[in-house]
């Protein structure tokens, strides 16, 4: 993490901030320091840029994890222990009579968690 000035009130603002804590200004994606620039992932959200080890973007907080599971109760992004979990909880539905739901949903959990890690942008508000 690195200071910044920030734009408008020149205050030192983090570049892992959204946005200046003093005055509300947003800090500019170019204003990163050039090792971020360098290094650094970008957002497929947002755009701005950060930390290649991040796992939540600063602007518009999207979760990097396996599956965003949503639905029927809202858990959120899972990492590597939420999708061994969740893939064991397949696989024992699997063998019960919600088969003919379990496997396909056992087909893309194992697909997902092949494919590795992706970014997911919340669904439901002030997630």
């Amino acid at each position: 993490m690195a200071l910044i000035e920030c734009s408008e009130c020149k205050r030192q603002v983090s570049t892992l901030a959204a946005s200046c804590p003093g005055c509300g200004a947003p800090v500019a994606s170019n204003q990163l320091s050039d090792e971020h620039q360098i290094n650094g992932a970008e957002c497929k959200f947002c755009m701005s840029r950060f930390s290649e080890e991040a796992t939540v973007c600063p602007s518009c907080h999207a979760k990097l994890g396996y599956f965003d599971i949503f639905w029927p109760i809202n858990i959120g992004v899972v990492g590597k222990t939420g999708a061994y979990v969740f893939i064991g909880a397949l696989a024992v539905a699997s063998i019960s009579p919600m088969f003919p739901i379990a496997i396909p949903l056992l087909l893309y959990a194992f697909y997902r968690f092949r494919k590795g890690p992706s970014w997911y942008q919340s669904k439901i508000p002030g997630n």
